[in-house]
């Protein structure tokens, strides 16, 4: 599975669970006009809010690997009180949201 599929998949599981809202955090720069876009360099996949707690999740196939800025920007959701995690399976994603739950 792409890991665009992957990421839709995952998507439509979160968007079933109540009190679960997660969103596409696309990075980049618009080349024609210079403007970079997105939360920044390394920012999760899916951004959102489960039970009140902010959620980042870095969507990766089973061989996909996870840079370092991808891994400060996780620890950094950790520290300041978020869950988050990669996501390899929509089971993963669903037992990285589950953490929030109150």
């Amino acid at each position: 599975m792409s890991e665009r599929h992957l990421m839709d998949s995952i998507r439509a599981a979160l968007c079933a669970v109540e009190g679960v809202r997660v969103w596409r955090n696309n990075v980049g720069v618009d080349t024609m006009r210079g403007i970079r876009y997105g939360l920044g360099v390394g920012s999760p996949d899916l951004v959102g809010i489960a039970w009140g707690r902010f959620v980042g999740l870095e969507v990766k196939t089973v061989t996909g690997r996870v840079s370092k800025e991808q891994t400060m920007w996780l620890d950094m959701v950790r520290r300041f009180g978020g869950v988050a995690g990669v996501a390899r399976s929509v089971e993963d994603a669903l037992a990285i949201v589950e953490e929030a739950r109150p």
